[in-house]
């Protein structure tokens, strides 16, 4: 509840909804590395989870009008917008969604990738190292060796494993991309030598699809780890794809430290208003049946 992920939730809960936060697969108690920023690992985490609540709640006779709505930051949201893919492309008639406010997440990887390496230039190494981490283990490439500089390379899974906290990790980790990752793998990646790794960013890029359900990005217009262009980049591309129910707020100033505030509370009354446009629909009156959805991490 302490966490800025409690607080969201009991502000949602104090404004009405039945709001769930989710637990991803390596955070809490979790024997599992956490697939940082991979779709298909992340999205069964949110759906099971929808469907556990629907059950929840209906065995505690809490009477819902089935009427979902999804929002996160950073990594949330990414993950917000990968489960509203999956929701609309598989799930549609199961899971009823009216809106998804994603806030400053990185949408578009393979742009983001290929200009912090051609310019070098990036805050925090560590950010970069936890994601390159995850997919070697995710799609058992085995090239640690050949992505980071040593002594980086023998230290990273353990940084990554679960026993670190984050301030851990970034003290242990130089801040520069160059100093961290090798330099002939980023001249291999940048020249398209690297055929899996362009393969695996582009699948799990979110800007190929025509998002049916409205959708509201936030974003902090001074973002220095998730840039803006994220956003913005998502909203050409679905504007492009013929969606038409796009929104962008630009939080003047905002880096993503600062952003979140402001960013939840545009989300919240974003979602207030097209819940309150809505006429009630039936309640829930039966359990649904059990579900499952496995996600594909290793």
């Amino acid at each position: 509840i302490s966490s800025s992920e409690g607080i969201g939730s009991l502000i949602g809960a104090s404004m009405g909804f039945f709001t769930i936060t989710c637990d991803y697969i390596g955070f809490g108690v979790s024997n599992e590395p956490h697939p940082y920023m991979h779709a298909g690992s992340l999205v069964p985490s949110v759906i099971d989870f929808i469907r556990a609540s629907k059950t929840f709640a209906c065995e505690k006779k809490l009477a819902l009008d089935g009427n979902v709505f999804l929002t996160g930051y950073s990594e949330g949201g990414y993950v917000s917008l990968a489960v509203q893919k999956e929701i609309e492309e598989n799930h549609s008639e199961e899971i009823i969604l009216k809106g998804v406010a994603p806030m400053a997440g990185p949408y578009d990887f393979s742009t983001m990738i290929t200009d912090v390496f051609a310019s070098g230039e990036y805050p925090l190494s560590s950010y970069f190292a936890y994601f390159f981490n995850a997919y070697d283990d995710i799609y058992d490439w085995n090239k640690l060796d050949y992505f980071f500089r040593e002594p980086y390379n023998s230290m990273i899974p353990g940084l990554f494993n679960g026993s670190k906290t984050w301030g851990e990790v970034v003290n242990q980790l130089p801040a520069p991309v160059s100093e961290v990752f090798r330099e002939a793998f980023i001249q291999d990646y940048l020249e398209g030598s690297v055929p899996y790794l362009g393969s695996a960013i582009d699948e799990n890029t979110l800007l190929d699809w025509k998002p049916e359900s409205p959708i509201h990005f936030i974003h902090g217009d001074a973002d220095q780890l998730v840039p803006f262009y994220h956003a913005q980049n998502a909203m050409d591309a679905f504007s492009n794809a013929g969606a038409t129910q796009l929104m962008l707020t630009a939080i003047p100033g905002g880096t993503h430290e600062t952003a979140g505030p402001e960013a939840l509370v545009t989300a919240l009354a974003w979602i207030q208003e097209i819940q309150n446009s809505l006429s009630l629909s039936a309640k829930i009156t039966v359990c649904p049946k059990t579900q499952k959805l496995t996600a594909a991490v290793s």
